[in-house]
């Protein structure tokens, strides 16, 4: 019920800008070009070429309701836990997730992540750059702004292109979903996807896996500094087969705070030693 209410707010409330309408809309056959700088901006993020970033993450999903400390670094995310279900940590707690992190590089534990990490950043490389042309675009004039963005967006419309053929697993997935995209007017940067499932996507012919029809992700990024753009917000309500098994549903809420864009670079050493220097408080 709280979702359907953020969303109707979201559709009804008057436009937040009143200088919305000063930056005229980008001419339709510049779409292309437009487009294909966004998922070029989107793979340089993808890919961590510019930055690395430091913040609060909290998760909730069907397994867990947790804030961890997170740094990226070029050898793989590293986290630590700073509450569970709500609440700070118990002192054991805490010295279990020193212990866990200590450990993290010897374990094994970060070699898992970074595999992890480059299949998932290979997949959205693959789906990023299919976007432009598996995909058409169209003007949706007279949205409402959204609230917490500082300055006016064009919003795009999307839907499957009926004329691309899809070569690898990540590409056919392209085919199957729809949505809208919210773009910052004066840099050209993506701020909010929305996104829902218009058939069923099949992973490896649906041996791997199934997202159902019906599923939705809406996913948001602000802008840090100029240029600079980092996510804040992935929301996921979609139903899952995984390896013939049994079907689930999967929601999952995301929400990052306190971001800090660093530079350099820590390496995932320098990312332990900080989060273990730093007072986590216990109950």
């Amino acid at each position: 019920m709280r979702v359907l209410v953020q969303l109707l707010a979201l559709v009804l409330l008057p436009p937040f800008h009143a200088t919305a309408q000063t930056i005229p809309p980008p001419d339709p056959s510049r779409l292309p070009e437009l487009i294909h700088g966004i998922a070029d901006d989107q793979t340089h993020y993808l890919r961590h070429e510019a930055n690395h970033f430091r913040y609060h993450l909290h998760r909730v999903d069907p397994k867990e309701d947790t804030l961890r400390d997170v740094i990226e670094t070029p050898d793989g995310s590293v986290a630590r836990l700073l509450q569970h279900n709500g609440q700070t940590l118990t002192q054991a707690e805490d010295d279990g997730d020193r212990k866990r992190l200590g450990n993290y590089i010897q374990s094994g534990d970060l070699r898992k992540k970074q595999r992890d990490e480059r299949r998932s950043q290979s997949y959205g490389l693959e789906l990023l750059n299919s976007m432009p042309q598996a995909m058409i675009y169209t003007l949706t004039p007279g949205q409402p702004q959204l609230p917490k963005v500082d300055r006016p967006q064009w919003v795009l419309d999307f839907v499957p292109n009926p004329q691309f053929h899809a070569k690898t697993i990540a590409e056919d997935l392209s085919t199957g979903i729809a949505g809208r995209l919210w773009i910052d007017a004066a840099d050209h940067h993506l701020v909010r996807l929305e996104l829902h499932t218009t058939r069923n996507l099949d992973v490896a012919m649906g041996l791997l896996a199934r997202v159902y029809t019906g599923g939705t992700i809406e996913y948001d990024q602000r802008r840090v500094s100029e240029g600079i753009y980092a996510y804040t917000h992935v929301r996921m309500h979609l139903r899952l087969r995984e390896l013939l098994v049994h079907t689930v549903p999967y929601d999952a809420d995301l929400v990052a705070t306190d971001i800090q864009a660093l530079q350099p670079a820590l390496t995932a050493q320098q990312a332990i030693d900080t989060l273990l220097q730093d007072h986590v408080p216990t109950r």
